[in-house]
């Protein structure tokens, strides 16, 4: 009976990996993914980005996608437990959920420790063409995807986070939801400007099937299937 229990979890196990190997082959075919590191000088004015977004989901003004299935809705809650984010905002069925003044008091993200491992990278999920009018590359951002990362024992973590419409963030107020301005603090930089003026530097995300050593070794990959 334990043979045939172990078995089967066996199995259910390499038909998920089997699964998540193919999701994310479909997605890396589909788009191009850019890999955004906020910790690069040149990036650091979009540090806050990903706490603006995560503010913006938890307060259900934008909604969230599974990282491998971009067509499929994420809750915010599933998200906070599935990353354990500290303070999230009770679901209805909860006795906190009358004590609170919602969703603000359990959406500001700016200063959290649990918010701190999505500020160090996002990927950037985007159709590319040639135009032949402009002899020049076309980009058409799609989706904006969290990345949650940590070092443990010397190697850098990364974990797939959910995946925002690039349609639904740009529409968001930029007077709440923008970023700052080295060159001038009184004028932010909305998500429009920033992404449509490509003020970020990245680099190509490739496939674990073509990941070579010296591109990182020590890199994990949570594929977070619901």
């Amino acid at each position: 009976m334990k043979k045939l229990l172990l078995t089967s979890i066996l199995l259910s196990f390499f038909a998920l990996n089997a699964q998540q190997k193919k999701d994310q082959r479909l997605l890396e075919k589909q788009y191009t993914i850019t890999r955004v590191p906020l910790k690069e000088k040149f990036n650091l004015p979009a540090r806050d980005l990903p706490s603006l977004i995560i503010q913006a989901f938890c307060e259900g003004k934008i909604n969230g996608y599974y990282p491998m299935k971009p067509s499929e809705v994420c809750g915010y809650h599933e998200f906070a437990a599935h990353f354990t984010v500290n303070k999230f905002q009770p679901s209805r069925n909860d006795d906190a959920y009358e004590e609170v003044n919602c969703p603000q008091a359990f959406c500001y993200t700016k200063n959290e420790a649990s918010i701190e491992p999505f500020r160090l990278y996002y990927d950037v999920l985007e159709d590319k063409s040639f135009s032949r009018e402009t002899s020049s590359q076309q980009h058409h951002i799609k989706f904006i995807r969290l990345i949650y990362s940590y070092e443990k024992y010397g190697m850098e973590l990364f974990f797939d986070g959910p995946l925002f419409s690039y349609t639904d963030l740009i529409k968001l107020e930029p007077e709440e939801y923008a970023l700052n301005n080295p060159k001038n603090d009184a004028a932010k930089i909305s998500f429009k400007q920033y992404f449509e003026k490509r003020m970020f530097t990245g680099f190509p995300l490739k496939s674990g099937s073509e990941r070579t050593k010296s591109d990182n070794p020590n890199t994990e990959k949570d594929k977070w299937q619901h």
